[in-house]
C-alpha cells in the first residue's frame, strides 16, 4: 500500500483480500474489487485514507455501524456486509460483489423502465430500506448510485453504513451534508444534523418520481436556498402518471417530515395496493 492509502493490483488487504482492480474512489477512501483468498470468492472492499483513519471517533463509529450491519442485516435487497476490517493501519469493510452497475445507469439510459417494472423496483428498494431501518440504522444518503443491481436486475441498497448513524446514537451524531442535493430531504439541507428515517422516505420519493417521469420533482433552486417559497411537485410531469400514484408521491415528497409515510413498510403497502389496482385496469 502506498503512503496515500491506495492499494495496487495484487496488494493484499488485511492479509486476506487480494486486490484485482479499483472499483471507485470516494472523498474518504477507495473501493476495490478483490479476491478473498480464504473463501475463493470475489468481493468488494471499502478502505479509508490514512488522514481519515487518524480520526478516532470516525473510525470507531464506522466500525460499530458496519459490524452491527454485518450481524443484523441479511436481506435480498440489501448489499451484504461480509467482514469488517479494523487492524492497526487498516480499516474498512468487505461487501458482496455486484457487477451490474447501479440505478443511475437506468436513469441515464436510453429509456426508462415500463410502469410496472419501475414500481417493482421501488417496492424492492423499500423492502431493503425497511430492513436497514429495522436494524436501527438510518441511511441518510439514499440515491441512485447507492442502489446496486444484480445480473437479474434485482436492486440492493448499499452504503447504508456511511452515515455512521444508529437510532440510539442520533443525539451524539454531528454530520456534514453529504449526498446529492437533489435527493436530500429539505430539512437535511437546512440542518444537516436533522436525523430521522423520514429523510430516507423523501429520497425514495425522488427516486420513484425520476424512475416514472425521468424528471426531478422540485426545482434545484429551492434546495440550494435560492427560492424560499414552498415548492409544488412538477405538475407537467405528475400529470403523465396514473392519478392513483399521485397521493403516494405527494406524501413521500412532503416538505414537512411529519406528513410523509411513517416507515418504508407503510409506503410499500400503499404502493403495493395501488400497483394491484393498476394491473387490473
Amino acid at each position: 500500500m502506498s503512503k496515500l492509502g491506495i492499494y495496487k493490483t495484487d496488494d493484499c488487504i488485511a492479509k486476506r483480500y487480494s486486490v484485482d482492480s479499483v472499483l471507485s474512489a470516494f472523498a474518504n477512501g477507495m473501493a476495490y474489487r478483490c479476491h478473498d483468498i480464504v473463501s475463493q470468492q470475489q468481493v468488494a472492499v471499502r478502505t479509508f485514507f490514512p488522514e481519515v483513519l487518524a480520526q478516532e471517533d470516525y473510525r470507531r463509529r464506522f466500525s460499530k455501524v458496519a459490524t452491527h450491519a454485518m450481524l443484523t442485516i441479511q436481506h435480498k435487497n440489501v448489499l451484504q456486509v461480509i467482514d469488517v476490517i479494523n487492524n492497526g493501519d487498516e480499516s474498512g469493510c468487505v461487501l458482496e460483489s455486484i457487477e451490474n452497475g447501479d440505478l443511475s445507469d437506468i436513469l441515464t439510459g436510453d429509456a426508462l423502465p415500463e410502469l410496472d417494472q419501475a414500481l417493482a423496483l421501488i417496492l424492492d428498494i423499500l423492502s431493503g430500506l425497511e430492513a436497514i431501518h429495522v436494524a436501527g440504522i438510518m441511511h441518510l444518503n439514499v440515491e441512485p448510485s447507492r442502489i446496486f443491481l444484480t445480473k437479474n436486475g434485482q436492486p440492493k441498497v448499499g452504503d447504508y453504513f456511511d452515515s455512521f448513524c444508529l437510532f440510539d446514537e442520533r443525539s451524539a451524531v454531528s454530520l456534514t451534508q453529504v449526498g446529492l442535493i437533489d435527493y436530500l430531504a429539505p430539512e437535511r439541507i437546512s440542518n444537516p444534523s436533522a436525523l430521522n428515517l423520514y429523510t430516507d422516505i423523501f429520497s425514495i420519493g425522488v427516486i420513484m418520481f425520476r424512475l416514472l417521469t425521468g424528471a426531478y420533482p422540485f426545482p434545484r433552486r429551492y434546495f440550494e436556498g435560492e427560492d424560499p417559497a414552498r415548492p409544488a411537485l412538477a405538475a407537467e410531469h405528475l400529470e403523465q402518471l396514473p392519478i392513483e400514484l399521485h397521493p403516494i408521491l405527494m406524501r413521500a415528497l412532503a416538505i414537512d417530515p411529519a406528513e410523509r409515510f411513517q416507515s418504508a413498510r407503510d409506503m410499500a403497502g400503499a404502493l403495493s395496493r395501488t400497483r394491484s389496482v393498476l394491473l387490473v385496469q
